[in-house]
């Protein structure tokens, strides 16, 4: 994102915003939001990680999540599922202030479920460790990778730590 020019600095965020905009403009009132709201922004979620460019997965609720107690389920089924969670938690606060308690509980205790067992599931532990050499290869920051050549990249790295 760091090259994009300043038309397309704007043209991204009225992007990005507009799928949002869209998917909840399309959300039924009533109940169905329960299951539609979720996956409409899963949904735009998942498309941010492809499309455009292969994807732009900056700044995603997931990644918002990381230092949270809820950052722990992404462990378990992924962070497009961690968006889902997210959204789903702020539904079971308005429900709350709706003073609908009965689906409020029930999103709560499934919510609560999960979230335990993301707490207990095995989290690994390390055996052994290895060195590794992360290249961040084609030149000065700007660079662009049609002025560069990979393999000389490569051998370049290779020759330093060698």
């Amino acid at each position: 994102m760091i090259a994009l020019t300043v038309p397309g600095y704007f043209i991204q965020g009225f992007l990005f915003s507009g799928l949002y905009a869209l998917s909840t403009c399309l959300i039924p009132r009533g109940m169905h939001r329960l299951i539609a709201l979720p996956a409409a922004f899963t949904l735009v979620e998942a498309v941010r990680y492809r499309w455009p460019f292969g994807g732009v997965p900056l700044a995603t609720i997931a990644m918002s999540q990381s230092d949270s107690p809820f950052g722990q389920t992404a462990r378990v089924l992924g962070p497009l599922f961690l968006t889902a969670f997210v959204i789903i938690c702020g539904m079971a606060f308005a429900m709350l202030w709706e003073k609908k308690w009965k689906h409020t509980g029930v999103i709560v205790s499934i919510l609560l479920l999960i979230w335990g067992f993301s707490a207990i599931v095995p989290k690994g532990s390390a055996i052994s460790s290895i060195d590794v050499a992360i290249i961040q290869g084609g030149g000065e920051q700007g660079t662009r990778a049609i002025n560069t050549n990979e393999r000389e990249v490569l051998s370049d790295m290779l020759r330093r730590l060698g």
